[in-house]
């Protein structure tokens, strides 16, 4: 630096990769801050667990920002230099005609008046590029990769190397645990909700086991967790639902385990982490509202609460899809409307209760 770091007198930036490799790097770097106010320190790694659970970096000394897996549009970005127009936001607009509307009218007709901008948006974006961002385009890593083989191979060892290391701290879990976290992930790759009972019989270790296993995939952000909508006694009677972070590492497991699902099954599950990303990054990481899904026969992927009283009953899938299923789950949840997510085209259904919501739409958040 060419002098004391205490004798700094002109702003200086200081970029540190991969600090968890130092145990005590939280410690080390609060000193640093404390010995200079010239001095600003960035650094960044790839173990979630270890960069949230050290309490020397709580507090005004430092904000926490999380990298998400990438959106649709931020994959366009980084992979084929397009844009979204971004005065104003239309991500922030087609987010602002979904949650903040006061009724399936008034969300109809607020996606209507963007329909100009989002046409002019795909005509610049391949659709067929879609598939490709579902199987492999959410990790920024995997851009770098030439095939899908390529692709599923880094992912697994990233896979791996979270589970030996990140999920061993937080739970100090023997040999065979850790060994059967892999195949949990496999199961849960191909299931929707599952009880923790049923996960202790095919695994062969404790329920209470696999709740500690599940609780730090979900910290070490591998998964997240959408609970089963009802009160809190009702719903633990009933298993979580659990998604994958990013949809990548859902079809990483579905290329090894050869998936006996249809494609469209296959990208419907797929499209569900997108859509369990979003609202995740959007709300529950906020603080801004919850998800739940109706575990009911026949009910909505999602239920979005917004504050105290406001819900939203979405369903997300490939193809043409109908309103059955979010008709379902308004009928038993007070909800103000209900969003159908498909390939199919906008309009309003069920007696203008519920907007089918194209995934030109959808993916522009």
């Amino acid at each position: 630096m060419g002098e004391t770091y205490e004798a700094q007198n002109k702003p200086t930036i200081i970029l540190i990769d991969e600090v968890q490799a130092d145990p005590n790097w939280a410690a080390v770097l609060k000193s640093l801050n404390d010995r200079s106010k010239r001095v600003f320190l960035a650094c960044s790694g790839s173990s979630a667990v270890h960069i949230q659970a050290s309490a020397d970096i709580s507090g005004r000394r430092a904000s926490v920002e999380k990298l998400y897996p990438l959106s649709f549009c931020e994959y366009e970005m980084l992979a084929r230099d397009i844009y979204p127009s971004s005065n104003p936001s239309l991500k922030q607009a087609v987010k602002d005609a979904l949650y903040s509307s006061t009724s399936a009218s008034e969300v109809y007709k607020n996606l209507k008046t963007l329909e100009v901008r989002v046409n002019q948006y795909w005509a610049r974006a391949d659709k067929r590029h879609v598939r490709h961002y579902l199987a492999a385009g959410s990790l920024p890593f995997a851009l770098a990769e030439r095939t899908l083989p390529d692709v599923y191979d880094a992912v697994l060892a990233t896979v791996d190397k979270v589970v030996s290391r990140d999920i061993q701290e937080l739970g100090k879990f023997d040999a065979d645990t850790v060994l059967a976290v892999k195949r949990l992930l496999f199961i849960l790759a191909e299931s929707d909700a599952i009880s923790n009972i049923k996960l202790s019989r095919v695994l062969g270790i404790s329920h209470i086991t696999i709740a500690t296993v599940l609780d730090a995939l979900v910290q070490a952000e591998l998964l997240v967790r959408v609970m089963p909508q009802g009160s809190a006694l009702n719903a633990s009677k009933k298993p979580s639902k659990f998604l994958f972070m990013s949809p990548t590492i859902r079809a990483a497991f579905f290329s090894v385990a050869g998936s006996q699902g249809t494609s469209m099954t296959r990208e419907g599950r797929l499209l569900e982490d997108v859509a369990g990303l979003h609202l995740y990054r959007e709300f529950a990481s906020k603080g801004a509202g919850s998800i739940t899904y109706d575990s009911a026969e026949g009910g909505a992927d999602f239920i979005l609460k917004i504050g105290a009283r406001r819900q939203i009953a979405i369903e997300v899938g490939r193809g043409d899809k109908t309103s059955r299923q979010v008709v379902t789950t308004m009928q038993r949840v007070k909800c103000d409307y209900g969003l159908s997510v498909s390939d199919g085209p906008l309009q309003l259904l069920a007696q203008n209760t519920v907007v089918a919501v194209p995934l030109d739409y959808f993916l522009m958040m």
